[in-house]
This record gives structure tokens, sequence and C-alpha cells, in this order.
């Protein structure tokens, strides 16, 4: 009912709120540069490059990257598969670095060399608008380099770059066969309306009424993105496309900021601002992330959480990015943004950067979950995930019920994560045919028998179904939720799952299943990079890196245990080397009500 209420309340948005913020009319806008930093601008980067020793490293990381790219051969038109996006990044990358090089010093090789890549990428035949990320982010390239050197190109090399826009991204985007992305309500939606308004801004002056139309088609399809984050700031794709999606849509809302001094409501979106704090959350103690759907398991820097510090006026949301800028060589995702960071950073307060102050975060979103994390300061915290949602969330996998867990610098309870599109597509699989039939979750990764959840009578999980979190524990000696899995696994009367830490933070997972009118087989699965070996009827020892650990099945129905290799199903799968499957098999009987209660403690 929950999930019910959220998708009328999102349609009830979708339907009144553009009417609040389509504008026909804009302010005239200023002078170039006028799109994140705007003249005069320049001296307030320079002040935090030279007071924050972490801000100076990305600084000089930027134009050591831009000497290099000054050497190197101009980009070449070639497609991977379906998309062009390995080169419109790489012209982001090359253009933003450049642009801002010459901006911090003065140096004219800069500003050649990044017209020299918009004109080359201008000449390319089209840039891929049949799959139109490609086309959002080599807009934005285009737009910031026109924009941050506008004095410095040539009027003939200008007409040139005008021709270009309009043929390979403004006109592409008024075409139906190729605008989907703008009822779209996951990053493509802010992706694609990101380069556009990029677009938009930097040549309205040159075509004013295509500009003024792109803008209005923004105002009134970007919200359907927003409506993503809401109530609270969860962000259903997961780590690793928030990082992508989101980052897009602070660019978009803050070139609007900068060239008109208001994003027309946009940032205002329920739960947009809140939506740092599930970043927050989201790196582990280990260094690794929880990576549910399509993410790979590595926790990087993000530029635009120091964004959000400021917007929020809450530095603690800073206290583990800066981790990853205090050394040389920092990691950091959405590389070819990386300007932008110092661009944010100098609007913030450096020196209130506080720890955060709870241990424990839910959110009741579209993919509802729970994170638990013992501290913030050594990579022995406990960490435990937990998560509900739906399989035909934009990039989900058959995960609702899964979990991970790690202790003692260890992830036990892990996820295989997501595997390169390009390496199933050019296989013929059809990645994106996510119906319950569809060969989407026949994909390994994506099953639910090899994620850390339940399976009855080796079925997929129901695509349409919904799991909810219906329950949260943050007591001190029982921290964790409770999630419906009900429709999810269908073929039962009830099944509750409960995942929680006890007061010396423990796994306890607890299994209610209430059978219907007919008996059923359940397999229970944990992917784990332990090695592992059964040790009696209901009993598993875990070892890695020293330390042992015992998973424990206590039911009255009696239960097989297994250990499972990670082996590929099809010649399309990847290689999960180094991890496992643990757990067990059951069978419980017509009209029943069964606990399990599976446990994870270390052996003493």
């Amino acid at each position: 009912m929950k999930f019910i209420l959220r998708v009328f309340f999102i349609v009830v948005l979708l339907s009144i709120f553009p009417e609040k913020i389509v504008c026909k009319s804009y302010n005239t806008v200023s002078g170039h540069p006028r799109i994140l930093l705007n003249k005069g601008k320049e001296r307030d980067v320079k002040r935090v490059i030279n007071t924050i020793p972490e801000i100076k490293n990305v600084h000089d990381s930027i134009l050591r990257v831009s000497d290099k790219i000054v050497e190197w051969s101009t980009l070449k038109y070639k497609l991977t598969g379906v998309r062009l996006l390995d080169i419109s990044r790489e012209a982001l990358r090359r253009i933003f670095y450049l642009s801002y090089s010459y901006r911090m010093t003065g140096e004219k090789k800069y500003a050649d060399r990044a017209i020299k890549e918009m004109l080359n990428v201008c000449e390319f035949p089209d840039w891929n608008p049949s799959h139109f990320l490609d086309v959002g982010e080599m807009t934005m390239a285009v737009s910031i380099g026109y924009d941050w050197l506008y004095d410095l190109i040539k009027e003939n090399d200008r007409v040139f770059i005008i021709k270009a826009i309009k043929e390979k991204a403004f006109d592409p985007s008024f075409n139906n066969k190729y605008s989907y992305f703008y009822k779209r309500t996951n990053n493509w939606n802010s992706i694609c309306n990101a380069g556009l308004i990029y677009g938009a801004i930097a040549f309205m002056d040159e075509m004013p009424e295509i500009s003024t139309t792109i803008i209005d088609k923004c105002l009134s399809s970007n919200p359907k993105a927003l409506t993503a984050f809401s109530p609270d700031g969860g962000y259903p794709e997961g780590y690793h496309y928030w990082s992508y999606g989101t980052s897009s849509q602070v660019l978009l809302i803050d070139a609007l900021k900068t060239a008109f001094g208001k994003d027309f409501g946009l940032s205002q979106s329920k739960g947009f601002l809140e939506t740092g704090r599930f970043m927050q959350y989201m790196p582990t103690p280990s260094g690794g992330c929880f990576n549910f759907s399509d993410s790979p398991n590595k926790a990087q820097g993000n530029i635009v959480m120091w964004w959000f510090a400021k917007q929020n006026n809450d530095y603690s949301l800073l206290y583990l990015e800066k981790l990853f800028f205090n050394e040389r060589k920092f990691d950091v995702g959405e590389i070819r943004l990386l300007p932008a960071l110092p661009i944010f950073a100098s609007r913030c307060k450096l020196k209130k950067i506080t720890k955060p102050k709870s241990e424990c975060w839910y959110t009741d979103g579209l993919t509802p979950l729970f994170i638990y994390r013992g501290g913030w300061d050594s990579k022995n915290d406990t960490y435990l995930g937990v998560k509900g949602g739906s399989a035909s969330t934009s990039h989900a996998h058959m995960d609702a019920g899964s979990f991970i867990y790690e202790y003692s610098g260890i992830r036990w309870a892990a996820d295989l994560g997501m595997q390169d599109y390009y390496s199933l597509e050019s296989k013929g699989v059809k990645l994106w045919d996510n119906k319950q039939d569809g060969q989407r979750w026949d994909i390994m990764r994506m099953r639910n028998d090899c994620h850390n959840t339940l399976t009855i009578d080796s079925l997929r999980h129901n695509v349409d179904a919904h799991a909810e979190i219906i329950q949260i524990f943050t007591a001190e000696d029982h921290k964790g939720a409770v999630i419906d899995l009900t429709s999810t696994l269908g073929n039962l009367k009830k099944a509750h799952r409960e995942v929680s830490i006890d007061k010396n933070d423990h796994l306890h997972i607890i299994d209610s299943i209430s059978t219907s009118e007919k008996p059923i087989g359940m397999t229970w699965v944990m992917v784990t990079p332990a090695e592992a070996k059964v040790t009696g009827d209901n009993e598993i020892i875990l070892k890695k890196d020293n330390t042992n650990m015992k998973l424990v099945v206590e039911s009255p129905l009696s239960v097989v245990p297994h250990i499972w290799e990670n082996t590929p199903m099809h010649s399309y799968d990847q290689s999960n080397n180094g991890t496992i499957r643990v757990g067990f098999t059951t069978s419980i009987d017509s009209h029943k009500n069964v606990t399990f209660h599976v446990k994870l403690e270390p052996v003493k």
C-alpha cells in the first residue's frame, strides 16, 4: 500500500509540478563565461587552491593532465557497440580540463588545444543521437569550451561550432525518434537534459528561440527524474548511477543558477537536497560500497558532494570524501567532471568538516534501504546494508531482500555487482529485456539465486512486485530491518525477512515463511569471498584472512547446507573469481508457518 501511495504521489507531482516552473521568458543572460564559473570568480577558486592542500592536489592534477592532452592526437569517431559514449566522455574531459587550465593560468596553449578539440568533434558526422547520452555529454563538452573560451574563438570557427550544435544536438532533441529521454525517470533524463541546458545557455545569444524552447522542455521534463529522490533522498539506481546521474543533475541545476540566478525550483524537489546522505552511507569501511543494482564494488570520491555540503550547510557530508583527496593520486568518480570540484569547493567553508552524527540511515524511497555503520574512522568498523525494492526499477537486479555485511575488516556477505554492458550486448544478450521472462534475468549476476536472498521453487522473483521495509530497529543491541518479500517470492501466504545485528555486531537473518495450498522448496543463499566448509547438518564454517566465522541455521525443519561454486552459467557470464555461495535448501509442506534463524558469528 505504501508503494502504491508513493506511485500515486509521483503521478500527481508530475501532473502539477511542470506548470509551476516552466517559464517562457528568461532574464537576459550575462556575457561569457556564464556557466558554472562566472567571469571574475577565478579568484575564489585560486583562494581555495592556495589554502586547502587537497584542492590544490586536484588543481595540480588537472594541469598535469592538460599538459599531456596538448601533446595527444585528436579523437576519432568510433562506436563501441551502439555507443559513442566513450568518445563523448573523453571529449568532455579534454575540453573541460583545458578550458579550466586556461582560466586558472592564462596560458593560451590550453585554450588553443581546447578549441582544436571542439572543432574536431564538430567535424564528426553526428554525435550518435540514437544513444542520446552520447549527444548529451558531447554537447556539454562543446558548450563549456564555447562559453569559457568565447573571446578566443575566431568568428568563422564560431559559425562552424554553432552549426554543429544545431545539427548534431538541438535538431535531434526535437526528433521523437531520439528524444525519448524526456519521458524517462532515470539518469538519462538528467544527463541528456544537462547537456542540452549547457548548449542552450552557451548559445542563447546565437539561437535565442531554440535555446528558450530547450530550456522550457527541460523544466517540463526534468522533474520526472527528480521524483527518483523522493521522499528522503534515497536513489533507486544505486551507488554507481547516483554518481553518474546525480552529478549531471547538479551540473544542470548549477548552470541555471549561474546563468539566470535561479534554478526554477528544481533543487527544491522533494528529497533532492537530502540525497547527499544516501551517498554518505553507501561507502563501506573496507573501501568498497553497497553495490546493489548495476554497480561495481568500488567507492570513490564524488565531486558533487561538495555542492550538497554547501547547499545543506552540512560539512559532515565531506567527512569520508576528504579521504579520497589526501594523496597525490586521489580517486574520484566521473573524473571528466573534475574541474567542477574546485569550483564547488570554493563556495564551501571547509574548516567545518565534522564527523556524521548517526550510525544508522534509512530510506523509504523506490528502493528502500537500511544502513548501519559502526564507525567512520576504521576499516574494522561493522557495516550492514539491507535492501527491498523491485526488479522493475531502472538498472535493478532480482535482489530484493538482499544484504551485505562487513565485520572486522572483511566483507562476509557480498554482492557480485554489475557486469560490463558491452561484454553482454556484443554477444547478442538482450540485457535490457526485463520482462518476467526476459533474458536479463538469465544473466548470472542479475538473477535472484545468485544474490543474498530467498528463492522459491527455483523460480524468478516477481518482476512487478515491490518489497517494502516494514520495520526498522536502531536500539543499541538490535539494529536492522524487516522486509516484506511476500509478493516478490510468490507461491506463499507470507514471507518476512529480518536482517539485523546484535549488541556484538553479529549478524542475524530471520525468515518467517507461511505457505499456502502447495508445498514449496526454498533456497537460502549468501555470496561470500570466504572459503567455506560444511561442518554439520546445519553449520558452515567460513574462513577469510585468518579469521573464522560460523554460519548456523536454527529451524524446526531439517535443512541441507550447500556450497555452490560461482562458475559462470552461460558463455556470456563474467567470471566471479574469489567468490562462492553458501546457504541451504529445504522443503516446507502446505499450510505451515516456519521460521529459519541464520546466525553468522566469530568462531572462538
